[in-house]
């Protein structure tokens, strides 16, 4: 975890403060990048991960990267708001490593490191808040390209601000209701194997022999913690990863089903539609063109 840790790369996409009243109001988005949130006054409401998040005055709130979600307000509300891009290595999500909150309460120290981190990135905030506006790879990449003009000493200080605010989030240990359970343990090492080696042959049965148990009650352990089978886990984990790759590279759908473990591309196709609503080509053309 350390080495992972370690290798966590952010790119700013924006950050800014904002006014909303009844027009933010935004159903079925899904974003390649991370949203955080500082609730200053009023009140909004953001649905993800199967669960409506009340927006609260003096809280801090983080939408992780290809989340299902909508958002709402219902009268006014005034917020912070960061908006960036996470990798740990090639095509991999954090999201798929550790486990986080996503509402907490917010300190001083928050408020002014929020303050701080615009200060230091001036002029990046949306000039629409519509996610159809922005939410495309050619308006993504204009946002990244802002980075390259920043000095040095800004680069640090933001992404020194920015993990002290994301690590606010982070659930120190993963599954709290198991904690102490050796077989709960083996059986979460083998997600965070899954995750690491997408792009390799897995089976149940190679899993379950590195928790030491028999296939049945492996899967039956899993889903426990996990709330869905191991296969099903891996192929959700997949095609996230390609989701990620379709986005942020130029990689064809030919070497992405590679890249994911999914050498065959009928196949890869059939599960992609299946599980995000589309097919791969019609996925990336949706991203790229506004």
């Amino acid at each position: 975890m350390y080495k992972t840790l370690q290798i966590l790369r952010f790119s700013l996409l924006n950050a800014g403060h904002v006014k909303l009243d009844t027009r933010w109001n935004y159903d079925k988005v899904i974003s390649p990048f991370s949203r955080l949130y500082y609730t200053e006054s009023g009140e909004g409401r953001v649905y993800h991960h199967d669960r409506e998040w009340v927006l609260k005055p003096g809280y801090m709130y983080l939408i992780p990267s290809f989340s299902y979600s909508r958002y709402s307000c219902a009268d006014t509300m005034s917020q912070y708001y960061i908006s960036f891009l996470e990798e740990v290595g090639e095509g991999q999500s954090i999201y798929q490593i550790k486990k986080f909150d996503y509402e907490v309460k917010a300190t001083d120290q928050d408020l002014q490191l929020m303050k701080r981190y615009l200060e230091l990135n001036p002029n990046r905030s949306y000039l629409d808040d519509d996610p159809s506006v922005y939410d495309n790879q050619p308006v993504l990449m204009s946002f990244l390209q802002k980075n390259e003009k920043l000095t040095a000493s800004a680069i640090l200080e933001s992404r020194g601000i920015l993990l002290t605010l994301f690590s606010r989030f982070v659930r120190e240990e993963n599954h709290e209701p198991t904690k102490g359970n050796q077989t709960y343990e083996l059986v979460a090492q083998t997600a965070r194997y899954i995750d690491q080696h997408l792009t390799e042959t897995l089976t149940v049965e190679s899993l379950a022999d590195q928790a030491h148990l028999n296939v049945d009650y492996y899967s039956k352990v899993y889903t426990e913690i996990y709330g869905m089978r191991p296969v099903q886990y891996i192929q959700q984990q997949r095609i996230h990863r390609a989701q990620l790759l379709l986005t942020t590279t130029n990689y064809s759908l030919i070497e992405i089903s590679h890249r994911v473990g999914l050498p065959n591309m009928s196949y890869f196709s059939r599960l992609f539609k299946k599980i995000s609503g589309s097919s791969p080509g019609q996925y990336r053309k949706d991203i790229w063109q506004h």
